[in-house]
């Protein structure tokens, strides 16, 4: 065994390895190219510009070209990764280029850092509640521009590291210059009469010709994740945790902005956030999210800074983890620049129920029922209630979950299917 692993890491051996997996197709442009050189631990990679190809109002069809260089340091988990984003608009006729440098020191403690800035359009909710794919296929077929985004260059600084067992630090610094964006663009494959784009405008889907106001704008964040009860395994270079079930991961963090030149613009954001998967054995798996912030001192601040919530307004659910989003609620009807509250609970209960009934547990789906609710200082309450399916699929293709929701915002009700898969 010795010599095998000295064979398979000597030059002639990754070379040869190498060479069969360096040969570029014929398709290679468009599905995305790596070259690799394993025996010096480094390789360059292309990404796909055709999976990277969507659409919105702003930019029309766009596309993206990325560009990676990776080096492994030692085998201690160093290592250092370089990469450069070529993004274009075809209809605004735009080209927004950034690059990104990270560093990473050791497996022991993760430290990382990077450093990053360019030219880019952000949503303003930077969790991004609607993917580029999700927004393509609604606006594409359905007239449906859900995306909200206004561009931005910035320079960026993040680091992050687990301080000691169970306590992790992150923190980072942005400045940018921010502009709005309008609809430049209304293509659409089926075009129908009594349907219309909104506007780019989150606050007034009606106003095509404004937005907000430019400006600069400094962004410092900090925060810490503390998972307690947590264990670990040590090795002399690495170490490896384990979470405990029977206590919550509890995150706090504070958010600042600053340097605009103009003090209305500032604000001061706390938050905090709880969050627990605990097993019931045969009663399958519960789990919730709890989540809570407020603003220092309410005041008139730019919409992209404001609490935002991930919502949905599409039959696709946005992501896999429904402790992440609202099933119903809009993007932005909600948004805040005062105090705020989330609850999401859901239970699996795997095939403790359908797994009892005759016929229906052969077919080994999974039974999901979940309550979620909001609070904001400026808003009446909103919640909503879902039942459904899990694990749908065939033998071992268990790719698909779909959610009855009903849902309950200042008086009035709505209900909705909600179609999720895991490749999003």
């Amino acid at each position: 065994k010795d010599s095998i692993k000295v064979i398979r890491k000597s030059k002639k051996y990754l070379d040869s390895i190498d060479a069969r997996r360096n040969k570029p197709s014929l398709l290679s442009p468009l599905t995305g190219y790596t070259y690799r050189n394993s025996y010096k631990k480094w390789s360059i990679s292309i990404d796909s510009p055709l999976e990277n190809f969507h659409f919105n109002t702003v930019q029309g069809q766009n596309s993206t070209v990325g560009i990676n260089y990776f080096k492994r340091l030692n085998d201690k988990g160093k290592w250092m990764r370089f990469g450069t984003n070529f993004k274009y608009g075809f209809s605004d006729k735009r080209f927004r280029p950034t690059a990104s440098f990270t560093y990473k020191w050791d497996n022991t403690s993760y430290p990382r850092l990077q450093i990053s800035g360019g030219v880019t359009t952000s949503q303003f909710n930077e969790e991004n509640p609607i993917s580029n794919s999700i927004n393509s296929f609604a606006s594409t077929f359905f007239e449906k521009n859900y995306m909200k985004i206004y561009e931005k260059t910035f320079a960026n600084i993040s680091f992050s590291k687990e301080l000691f067992n169970g306590f992790h630090f992150n923190s980072s610094l942005e400045f940018a210059d921010r502009n709005p964006l309008f609809n430049t663009s209304n293509f659409s494959v089926i075009n129908r009469e009594d349907v219309e784009y909104t506007s780019n405008n989150p606050q007034d889907p009606t106003n095509f010709t404004s937005s907000f106001d430019p400006h600069k704008m400094w962004t410092f964040t900090l925060g810490t994740t503390i998972y307690f009860g947590q264990k670990y395994l040590s090795y002399p270079d690495s170490k490896f945790t384990i979470t405990n079930d029977k206590y919550p991961s509890l995150y706090l963090g504070y958010k600042k902005t600053f340097g605009s030149g103009n003090n209305d613009l500032h604000s001061d954001l706390l938050y905090t956030q709880l969050r627990q998967n605990i097993s019931l054995d045969n009663l399958g798996q519960f789990q919730y999210k709890i989540k809570g912030g407020i603003f220092l001192e309410q005041k008139d601040i730019p919409f992209m800074d404001y609490a935002h919530f991930n919502g949905n307004q599409f039959f696709l659910a946005p992501s896999s983890d429904y402790l992440n989003h609202y099933n119903l609620l809009d993007y932005y009807t909600m948004s805040t620049n005062d105090k705020f509250a989330e609850i999401h609970t859901e239970h699996n209960f795997k095939g403790f129920i359908m797994g009892k009934i005759p016929l229906l547990n052969k077919l080994n789906f999974h039974l999901v029922i979940g309550a979620k609710a909001l609070f904001t200082g400026s808003n009446q309450p909103y919640s909503e209630y879902s039942i459904g399916l899990d694990n749908i699929g065939w033998k071992k293709w268990r790719f698909l979950r779909v959610d009855y929701t009903k849902s309950n915002y200042n008086g009035i009700q709505q209900n909705g299917i909600i179609v999720g898969f895991s490749l999003f």
